[in-house]
């Protein structure tokens, strides 16, 4: 589960497949939320209770944690903590596309509420979450394209009122067979839709939303070197 509170990386991963501490400040085993809370930096839960990690998820949620910048926690419940999540927030689903044209070798980027982002939107009733993910970008962008392969999911919140949502967004790459000027729709306070050549993508997205980069972070990985081709 990619899950993203307040731009922090909340990363829930099965303890079985995770191997790697070396990026960590701290691990920590069984830890309680108060525990978790009260250190800094990159940090690593290993089996704690269901309890905990939804009490820190909620505190995360509710407020910016300044001290913690990437929390991964390995447990192995992870289909019962997303089940609990669900109940426990406003649960919301969302689709998105990353477009990239070939034949002008860039991809489609657009800015709202002056930040760099991807098009995307809320599913409704009845779609499929590729139907969202077409619909949305030619909405936002004016830029016909069709699906090519899903990318990856994240999860983010953001309040409404006193309410807490967790929005899962489903995340797609989808190819345009022409490079149109794109026509931002501003109705949407989408500022800017641009066409951003390959080779300067990475560095055009630092400065967003954490989600956001880590979307694109999974774009280069598994598409970047066969578009250059």
């Amino acid at each position: 589960m990619n899950l993203f509170l307040n731009d922090i990386p909340v990363f829930i991963r099965n303890n079985t497949t995770c191997t790697d501490n070396s990026t960590f400040d701290t691990i920590l085993y069984s830890p309680t939320a108060d525990t978790t809370l009260a250190h800094r930096g990159r940090l690593c839960l290993v089996e704690p209770s269901q309890e905990t990690i939804l009490q820190i998820i909620e505190q995360l949620a509710k407020e910016y944690n300044p001290f913690i910048y990437f929390l991964e926690i390995r447990t192995s419940k992870i289909e019962r903590i997303v089940k609990n999540l669900k109940k426990q927030f406003l649960y919301l689903e969302a689709a998105g596309g990353v477009v990239y044209a070939p034949t002008c070798e860039s991809f489609l980027v657009i800015k709202r509420l002056g930040k760099w982002d991807i098009p995307k939107g809320k599913i409704e009733a009845g779609e499929s979450p590729e139907k969202t993910a077409r619909r949305e970008v030619a909405e936002e962008s004016g830029v016909a394209a069709e699906i090519e392969h899903f990318i990856c999911d994240t999860y983010h919140t953001y309040k409404i009122g006193n309410q807490i949502v967790l929005k899962k967004t489903y995340w797609y790459l989808l190819k345009a067979a022409e490079c149109p000027p794109p026509k931002p729709q501003t109705e949407e306070s989408i500022e800017e839709a641009l066409w951003v050549p390959y080779e300067k993508i990475s560095s055009f997205f630092q400065p967003t939303y954490t989600s956001i980069r880590f979307v694109w972070e999974c774009v280069l990985k598994q598409k970047f070197n066969h578009t250059k081709s």
